[in-house]
């Protein structure tokens, strides 16, 4: 790369010589098509990958997945399933560096202009011989503005890419999985802007992903152009790149309309040799063949995080399911003491006794009430029953935060579990989380009083529950248990009057019905973090699939 000419230009012969594009005496072989199930099979497994887990790599996970993605879905699936298509020349760079006046230069035409006009390129341009329309395929190409032009090269197209350092994000974007998609990237920069990390980040990239890269510097100030040319160098040979095309463009002035033909011919000379054919079958292959041997690379990355995030995942599970019965003791201390029995119980169970004061003599009378007596009885202590079921339904809610805050305390506060922190800030986060809880709570305290009864009917033969029934109903009898088994002492001696004996064994099983239900909810704490945690990205299978195809691709590859 040490000749230049009188232009401005790197000597054509020396930028071939470094880009060894045409005289590479390697073979290219096309293919197996068992490389194309293979990349097609690699594309399902990590199209569904998650990384739910903020742990450390994470962020760099989800990067090389989502790059994987698009690095099989803009090239190499595309040309795995047609080598014949033109190869690609993608014109990139940075805002204002003349990479739309370059392309027209190149083609000979306004081609860019005549196709929209634009301060700084928005909408990629691509610009083919008019020979190869149809064999441009289904590609990301598609999102660009097709131009034909007999000066296009057969086998060849242009690609006027948005810029790499637009202010919309949409544009930056494009234009690098435009980069990503292309086989050969020609980088514009100036002698203003060659310093920027953006030129060098660039193409390490892409000589990372396997690429063909050449350097244009656009604009070039005569008075500094040897200096920034051994400038350039220098940086090229620190970055490995050595063997990269350099192409100097000198500054031509203010003006409107194409470079001078003499400006551009030290790159037209270059595209020759990757126009035709054979040309750009060889180089295609030859970036295929580069694209691909990255992909090993990538998968031990992705599959090494997956592998970590399940690890992360057993850990957290297991300390959510230690902690969940932290609730437990609230209900076993409520029931053991009757707190329960206080505010809205105590008042109902007063109203209800003003409403019929017989039902305290309801266990002593020697005669049977009435039927209209006995449903009186039942509908005065509906109400008690109601605001029961409210003051255990309290009970478990409040039960259940105490495991939730349990659960979520230990796993933020352990060093050792990076994710815990953030699962729990999901968990709290939901909105729907409290709802669940008084939901699930209400249902159970429901369902235990509901149990009460049949725990009453279980006994149905036993003469003293057939008297109790008579006296206060059977759903008077079932209240008068709850409002006992939660510490009424008015409700517990009413109900040792009417059941004598046996009522002591009834609230003793009542009550431990109670706390074993509680338990239950309480435990239920673990489902929020569970249903989180025992996604199929998280298991410790998750990273097969990924180990798999990395063994095939090192056998083809």
């Amino acid at each position: 790369m040490s000749n230049e000419r009188g232009d401005g230009t790197l000597d054509g012969t020396a930028a071939l010589r470094d880009a060894e594009l045409a005289h590479d005496d390697t073979p290219e072989v096309d293919p197996d098509a068992t490389l194309l199930d293979v990349v097609t099979d690699l594309r399902r497994d990590i199209q569904h990958l998650e990384m739910p887990l903020r742990t450390p790599g994470t962020e760099h996970g989800r990067d090389v997945r989502l790059g994987l993605l698009g690095q099989i879905d803009d090239h190499l699936l595309p040309r795995l399933r047609e080598l014949s298509r033109p190869a690609v020349v993608v014109v990139v760079g940075s805002t204002g560096a003349g990479k739309s006046t370059l392309v027209n230069s190149l083609v000979g035409a306004e081609v860019s202009r005549a196709s929209v006009i634009r301060p700084t390129t928005r909408e990629p341009v691509l610009v083919h011989h008019p020979a190869d329309a149809g064999l441009l395929g289904d590609t990301v190409l598609d999102d660009a503005l097709r131009v034909a032009h007999e000066s296009v090269p057969r086998g060849l197209c242009i690609l006027d890419a948005p810029d790499l350092d637009s202010l919309l994000r949409s544009n930056r974007e494009t234009a690098a999985r435009l980069l990503a998609a292309a086989d050969v990237g020609l980088f514009v920069t100036t002698a203003a802007r060659y310093g920027d990390a953006l030129p060098w980040n660039v193409l390490s990239a892409a000589r990372e992903r396997g690429a063909t890269m050449a350097m244009v510097l656009n604009r070039a100030p005569g008075a500094t152009v040897a200096e920034v040319r051994v400038d350039l160098l220098d940086r090229l040979r620190e970055h490995g790149m050595q063997s990269t095309p350099l192409f100097i463009v000198p500054d031509a002035g203010p003006h409107e309309g194409l470079l001078p033909a003499k400006d551009v011919a030290g790159i037209l000379r270059w595209l020759s040799t990757i126009a035709g054919a054979e040309q750009a079958r060889r180089l295609i292959l030859r970036t295929l063949r580069g694209a691909l041997s990255t992909l090993p690379g990538q998968l031990e990355d992705l599959a090494a995080v997956i592998e970590d995030q399940a690890a992360d995942a057993r850990r957290l599970r297991a300390e959510v399911a230690g902690h969940a019965a932290a609730g437990v003791p609230v209900v076993e201390k409520a029931v053991a003491d009757g707190s329960l029995d206080a505010g809205a119980l105590v008042a109902a169970w007063q109203a209800a006794i003003e409403a019929d004061p017989g039902i305290l003599r309801a266990s002593t009378g020697f005669r049977a009430p009435s039927g209209r007596r006995v449903r009186r009885r039942e509908e005065s202590l509906a109400p008690v029953l109601a605001e029961a079921e409210r003051a255990v339904t309290t009970l478990l809610v409040r039960a259940s935060e105490v495991s939730g805050a349990a659960i979520g305390d230990a796993i933020a506060g352990d060093p050792g579990l990076p994710g815990g922190a953030a699962l729990r800030a999901v968990v709290a986060g939901d909105p729907e989380i409290d709802a669940w809880r008084e939901r699930t709570a209400a249902s159970t305290a429901a369902g235990w009083t509901a149990a009460v009864g049949e725990r009453l009917d279980a006994r149905a033969d036993e003469a003293a529950v057939r008297r109790a029934r008579r006296r206060v109903g059977v759903e008077g009898l079932r209240a008068v248990t709850v409002v006992a088994a939660l510490g009424n002492v008015g409700a517990q001696r009413m109900l040792d009057g009417l059941l004598g004996a046996a009522a002591s064994d009834l609230l003793d099983e009542v009550r431990a019905d109670l706390v074993d239900t509680g338990r239950a909810v309480v435990l239920e704490e673990e489902g929020p973090y569970a249903e989180r945690l025992d996604l199929p990205s998280l298991q410790d299978e998750a990273a097969t699939p990924v180990r798999l195809r990395l063994a095939e691709l090192r056998r083809l590859v």
